[in-house]
């Protein structure tokens, strides 16, 4: 006698526990993620400082409108392993979008942004009418 156990896969119960019931697959997920910034100010310019590990100078937009200055960026994460057998795939697409209002002293023809090893700066060099003078005092009749 023949059982119908006797047929089945051992191991499919395993592979749907594990990578459930639609593995081999794929699913697109979109993670909107908190970016923390940092922000400076010294006498000639305000610093916008933030890490994006993972990210390429591809990834991310800068924008000034008006008094605002927007920072954007779009990374996907893909894997591809030729050596291995894929069971699933996630592939992840995160977004961030920040957006500050302008101080009246910038110069928004002068903002500038360096990007190196994950660390992005934004560089907003204050309006020449806007900074400090030390005027001179001179002796004698007014």
């Amino acid at each position: 006698m023949h059982h119908a156990l006797a047929t089945q896969d051992p191991f499919a119960q395993l592979r749907r526990n594990f990578f459930g019931r639609s593995a081999p697959s794929q699913s697109n997920q979109k993670t909107k993620a908190n970016l923390a910034i940092n922000i400076y100010e010294d006498e000639n310019a305000y610093l916008i400082r933030t890490r994006l590990a993972g990210f390429s100078v591809e990834d991310i937009e800068i924008e000034v409108v008006k008094n605002q200055v927007s920072i954007r960026g779009t990374r996907k994460e893909e894997t591809s392993e030729e050596d291995i057998k894929l069971h699933r795939q996630e592939r992840n697409v995160f977004t961030f979008e920040r957006t500050f209002a302008l101080p009246e002293t910038v110069d928004p023809d002068k903002v500038r942004a360096n990007f190196k090893n994950g660390l992005l700066e934004i560089i907003l060099d204050k309006d020449e009418k806007a900074k400090a003078k030390r005027i001179k005092i001179t002796e004698g009749a007014v």
